[in-house]
């Protein structure tokens, strides 16, 4: 009876292991956090920094009339393309978000120290600079109405991030309604503008200057 009941108190290996096991994988977790961190400290801001300087880069062409245009075939099957311009416009807005978004992950350094889903929020804060910069760069059509419901759809989680709050889940409800009936309006726009003209693209458009009362509804 005395040797069951000291093998009763005495711990298995198997027991002993356990709070091994929740240490490594508490440990591995606050690795993972700090890794995500350093990674939103130095990568993030810094990649929109360099995007600010290489928009600097360009003033001088673009004020002497010069534009950058790029063309990336998407379905070539169905001859569509996205398609990109750097002009006096598209430059403002760019230098515009590159910068301003370096300067928001540089304020929110204090923000991320103490949030556990830092890679949640830094992935969203970079997927929304870079649909904002395809927004302010597009050429297309399509790729105006693209990265338009891109902006529309991180805005989303951005605004619920807190997701175990109600009101933050009905305000990004509402923000992604409101978003993409504009969204949906604009495209339809697109489409009758495109049908008039026979332009797919926005430098295009400017050069021909469809008109008529279809031109006047888009």
């Amino acid at each position: 009876m005395m040797l069951c009941a000291a093998r009763s108190v005495i711990p298995t290996r198997s027991a002993m292991s356990r709070p091994r096991a929740k240490a490594s994988s508490a440990m591995h977790n606050s690795t993972c956090e700090w890794l995500l961190r350093k990674v939103h400290d130095r990568t993030s801001p810094g990649l929109l920094a360099m995007a600010f300087v290489w928009f600097a880069w360009q003033i001088p062409y673009i004020a002497d009339g010069g534009s950058l245009l790029e063309s990336l075939a998407w379905v070539p099957g169905l001859d569509v393309a996205l398609g990109f311009r750097l002009d006096g416009l598209s430059l403002l807005f760019a230098l515009l978000v590159s910068g301003i978004g370096a300067l928001v992950f540089l304020y929110s350094w204090s923000y991320f120290d103490h949030e556990a889903r830092v890679g949640r929020v830094v992935g969203l804060l970079v997927g929304f600079a870079g649909a904002m910069l395809g927004l302010v760069l597009s050429d297309g059509l399509l790729t105006l109405f693209v990265f338009w419901e891109l902006t529309s759809i991180v805005s989303f989680f951005l605004i619920g991030f807190d997701d175990a709050s109600a009101s933050a889940r009905a305000a990004a409800t509402r923000a992604l309604l409101v978003t993409t009936s504009g969204g949906l309006t604009m495209f339809a726009g697109l489409v009758l503008l495109a049908q008039q003209s026979g332009e797919r693209t926005i430098s295009g458009l400017l050069e021909v200057a469809p008109t008529g009362t279809v031109v006047t509804v888009a």
